[in-house]
């Protein structure tokens, strides 16, 4: 497996990660909210990133 490839699986990993931890633990409406929107920037990047690799089709 490619370097890059590794870097890119742990980067995404922490970001899924923290931010599902942040959802379950926090109460504050606003950082729910930053949570769940960097959830789906996370989303955004790994299936951009995934469709450029090949790794995809959709």
């Amino acid at each position: 497996m490619d370097r890059h490839l590794i870097s890119y699986y742990i980067g995404i990993l922490i970001v899924f990660l923290t931010h599902i931890f942040m959802l379950a633990t926090t109460a504050d409406y606003s950082m729910k909210l930053h949570a769940v929107i960097n959830l789906f920037a996370g989303l955004c990047i790994a299936y951009y990133f995934m469709n450029k690799e090949k790794y995809i089709k959709i």
